[in-house]
Formats: C-alpha cells, sequence, structure tokens
C-alpha cells in the first residue's frame, strides 16, 4: 500500500476563517524672488536600502563605519524607516522633538560699552544680532538640526547672504561630505556638484505661457540657491566644491574622533530588530489561530479489508451531508455510518512571552538613554516614572555644538562689516532639563537669594520679560493698587481679633507684660498707622 493512499481529503470554505476537511482516520494533522528673499531648494534623498536587514547585516555596518560615507548613508535610511514606523524609536524622536528648548540667552560685554559712542554701538550690535536671528529663524534651526543630528548623527548647514538678508541652508550627507582636513578642529567640507545634478528636480513647473515658474535652467536654480563657490565650480564643470569654512557649520554626534557621526539609534537597531521578529511571529500564528478547521473523520472500514479501496463516493456523500447542514443558523447533522467523528481543529500555536518582550524592550529603551524611575517606598507598580536625564544630556551636547556655530557666525558679521567684536555676543541655549517649571523656579530663586543674582536674570529664568513687568508695576503703583485695593485682609495672623474695625495687626494682646509688648505698641503707631 502506498503512502499517498492515505493523504486524500476533501476541503470546502465556508467564509475566510472556516474550512472543513473530510478525510480518513489515518490523515495526519498539518501544521499552519520676493522682497530681496532667498531660496532654498529640497534635495531629494539617495537610493533607499533593499537589502534585507539582519543581525549580521547591522554587524557588518558596524565595522568602522564612522569612516564610511556609504555606510552612515546606509545606517540613516534604515534609521529614518524605523523612526517613521516602530513605536520605541519614533516615541523616542517624538519626545526629543517636544522637549527641545528653543530658548536663547545672549549676554554682551557691557562692560567696554563705557562712553556714549560705545553705547551706540553696542546697541547698534544688539539690533544687529536680533535682526539676524530673525531673519535666519534661529529656533527653527535649532529644533531642525537637533533633531537631525540626532537621527543621523550629522548635520551640516551653510549660512548664505543676499544683501543684507541672511539665510541659513542644510545639506545633507551624499551631497556634502566631510574631507581628511580641519581647520582650527573644524572639518572642510565638500560640495559633491554630480550628486547635487542628480538631486535636484529634474522637471520645470511652468505658467500657461510656456515660461518657468522658477528658474529657466539647472544653472540659474544653482546660482540662486547654492554658495558662490558651489556655482563656480559647477560653471567651471569641476566634481567638487570646497565650502567656505567661514560660513559652514559641522555637527557630529558618536563619530569617535573619526569624520563622520553616528546616531545613537543604531545601538538600538538590533535590539529592534529582534521585537519586529516577535511581531511578525505572533502576527502570522494569531493569523493561524483565527482559522476555524473542522475535520470530519472517515472510518478506516472504509477503505476495504484490505485497505484498498478509495471511497470517494462515501467521502463525497458525507462531505456534502455535512455541508448542508451547516447552511443553517442551527447545524443538525446525522452522519452516514462511514463517518466516525466531527471535530475542530485548533492549531497548538503559543504567542511569544511577554517577559521575553519585556526585557527587549527595556533593554531599548535603556540604549536610547530612557530609564524607569521606582519609588522605593512604595511597592505598586504604578509609581514608576520616566527618566529622560541621559537623553536630554545628548540634546544637551548637540545645543553645545551649535552655540559654537552661532557665535562663529556672529563674530563673522560683525568683521564683514567692519565692527567691533569685542561686542560680539556669546550664546547660549538653555538646557532642555531647564523646560521643567519646578526646576526653574528652584533655580531662579537660588539665583537670586543666595548667589545675589540680578532681577532681570532670575526673571528671564521664568520666562518674564522685566521690561513688561516693569511697566506694569509703574502702572500699579501710579494707582495705588497695592494699598488701596489689594492690601492685605485682616486674618488671625494680621490681626488680635477684639476690634475688627481696627487697623492693630500682629501678636494678640495681653494683660501681661512681655519684651514684645512694647514693640508692638510702637510698631502699630508708626509702621501701621
Amino acid at each position: 500500500m502506498k503512502e499517498e493512499d492515505f493523504e486524500v481529503f476533501i476541503k470546502s470554505d465556508l467564509d475566510s476563517n472556516t474550512e472543513i476537511i473530510t478525510s480518513y482516520d489515518d490523515l495526519k494533522g498539518e501544521e499552519f524672488d520676493f522682497s530681496n528673499r532667498i531660496y532654498s531648494a529640497y534635495l531629494k534623498d539617495g537610493f533607499p536600502v533593499f537589502e534585507r536587514i539582519t543581525p549580521e547585516y547591522l554587524d557588518k555596518l558596524a565595522e568602522n563605519a564612522q569612516n564610511s560615507l556609504s555606510k552612515i548613508l546606509t545606517i540613516n535610511d534604515i534609521i529614518r524607516c524605523e523612526i517613521n514606523k516602530n513605536d520605541i524609536i519614533g516615541k523616542t524622536v517624538e519626545c526629543i522633538d517636544t522637549n527641545i528648548n528653543t530658548k536663547v540667552k545672549l549676554s554682551y560685554n557691557d562692560e567696554g560699552a563705557t562712553g556714549r559712542n560705545n553705547a551706540i554701538k553696542l546697541n547698534k550690535a544688539k539690533n544687529m544680532i536680533d535682526l539676524f536671528n530673525s531673519q535666519i529663524n534661529i529656533k527653527d534651526i535649532i529644533r531642525k538640526a537637533v533633531i537631525t543630528a540626532y537621527a543621523e548623527g550629522n548635520y551640516i548647514m551653510y549660512l548664505r547672504k543676499k544683501g543684507d538678508v541672511f539665510k541659513v541652508d542644510y545639506y545633507p550627507l551624499g551631497v556634502c561630505e566631510i574631507s581628511d582636513y580641519d581647520i582650527n578642529g573644524e572639518p572642510i567640507v565638500l560640495f559633491n556638484i554630480n550628486e547635487l545634478r542628480n538631486r535636484l528636480i529634474k522637471f520645470t513647473r511652468c505658467f500657461t505661457s510656456d515660461k518657468s515658474l522658477f528658474f529657466e535652467n539647472l544653472e540659474k536654480e544653482i546660482e540662486a540657491n547654492y554658495p558662490p563657490e558651489v556655482f563656480m565650480a559647477y560653471k567651471n564643470k569641476e566634481k567638487y566644491a570646497v565650502l567656505n569654512p567661514k560660513y559652514t557649520g559641522v555637527i557630529r554626534i558618536g563619530d569617535l574622533n573619526r569624520k563622520y557621526g553616528l546616531s545613537p539609534i543604531f545601538k538600538v537597531l538590533k535590539l529592534v530588530f529582534m521585537l519586529n521578529t516577535f511581531d511578525n511571529s505572533d502576527r502570522i500564528n494569531s493569523k493561524a489561530k483565527a482559522k476555524k478547521i473542522i475535520h470530519q473523520k472517515m472510518r478506516k472500514e472504509v477503505m476495504g479489508p484490505n485497505y484498498d479501496k478509495r471511497g470517494f463516493e462515501e467521502m463525497k456523500f458525507a462531505h456534502e451531508n455535512f455541508m448542508e447542514a451547516w447552511k443553517y443558523p442551527t447545524v443538525v447533522v446525522t452522519t452516514p455510518p462511514t463517518v466516525e467523528s466531527i471535530a475542530y481543529v485548533e492549531p497548538k500555536i503559543e504567542l511569544t512571552n511577554t517577559d521575553t518582550v519585556n526585557s527587549y524592550r527595556s533593554r531599548a529603551l535603556a540604549a536610547l538613554g530612557v530609564g524607569f524611575l521606582m519609588d522605593s517606598s512604595s511597592q505598586s507598580v504604578s509609581t514608576a516614572s520616566i527618566s529622560v536625564t541621559q537623553l536630554m544630556r545628548t540634546i544637551n551636547k548637540i545645543s553645545e555644538q551649535l552655540e559654537v556655530i552661532f557665535h562663529k557666525w556672529y563674530v563673522q558679521i560683525f568683521k564683514d562689516k567692519g565692527m567691533n567684536t569685542s561686542f560680539c555676543p556669546d550664546i547660549k541655549i538653555i538646557d532642555s532639563e531647564e523646560l521643567d517649571f519646578e526646576l526653574r523656579k528652584d533655580f531662579a530663586t537660588a539665583l537670586y537669594t543666595i548667589f545675589n543674582g540680578s532681577l532681570e536674570t532670575s526673571l528671564d529664568i521664568l520666562g518674564i520679560n522685566i521690561n513688561d513687568e516693569t511697566a506694569k508695576r509703574r502702572r500699579e503703583n501710579s494707582k495705588n493698587l497695592d494699598s488701596e485695593v489689594f492690601y492685605p485682609r485682616l486674618t488671625s495672623y494680621t490681626s488680635s481679633g477684639n476690634n475688627i474695625n481696627t487697623n492693630e495687626t500682629g501678636r494678640p494682646s495681653s494683660d501681661e507684660k512681655t519684651n514684645k509688648t512694647e514693640y508692638d505698641k510702637e510698631y502699630n503707631k508708626t509702621e501701621r498707622k
């Protein structure tokens, strides 16, 4: 007797989730150009990664990644994809985006501004820096630079000028490359002209009159959107242009003193890969468990005494009989003697253990700088809180590099205008931790009361403008609001309680003389009259 003789069965689909199988007993179960404004162009990204992501592939990318532009570009493609689809990485980046402090503090050297002329120069410097920060939209630059540098490990920007208007452009890796040289610790950036041609938009939008909506040709577009050194390299058909380091800013994290930075997210990719594997496995298993299979088993005697009879007619009759009965809401079926039993087939599948998944998720969060703080005085899990201190320190490290770049640009602007650079301010991007009100309140209190700092600085930490506050207080004082409207109410702490209509306040009086009795009496006469 051949093995295939026992593999004959009839299968019918009742619906998308239910199947009925009729077979012999021997069947074995299966397994299942406006106002001098400056244009900027968006550059397309390079080719995406098509290779299947595996732990072995990630190990290969990790080898000497900071010296390989191609590996960094591949890693960044993977990270951008995970930011869009993974809950841990995506939420972490969202947390950074919503917690970036874009508030800056400028510190000028007022000591050198003695004399009328120097005071005028200082005010001119302050107005020029305020206008510059407004033109480049410094808050937007801080937000974009920090989040991109964290996600990609690198951020390259360039300060362009047209007339008296400034514009800061972002250039992605691939179009820009880090050279093997630096000046005073700052890397020299190369601009790939051929890559620029490939990434620029290939079609031209036109008016109905066939006149170009933006630029006549690629040369005009590059001239309007890119630094002069890039335009000259394009005209001269050079392969690379060297960006002017005076106007170039480079942010790198995780570079290990190599050419390129590496995103902290890369450390999490292998853990995320395992979590994705668990999710895919559970999704397949859940789909299999949702599938209902009804198995109608025939008696082996149908095959005859020698087990050489196929019994197709008996199987067909039993199958059609059951299918007919299944059509009705209440199923009553009387099987022929050839049927031994009817039963649901339940897949013996278990989902991934929850503890295993939670372990990988905790490791991934810890690698990103997100930890959990438990209240030692309570046994309840609900008392756990999130700590993003380490994550915010990484953000502050990026902000520190931004401060250096902005200060360099300030100095260069002063030099270009022939102004004294001693009036150039230092810039400080407020740490992200100081966004918390309680921290800011304690910091302002300590600065004002303990360190004898200025009132303006303390109010500025709390987000209060001292000029606005001064105008409000003067208006209140002119209307005597503090003494005539908002005077202290008489309470048990401010009144003796003997006569509510009197102005006597302080400790309750007593017949017994104390060393404070005469003081209170004289105080009420002189100070509270």
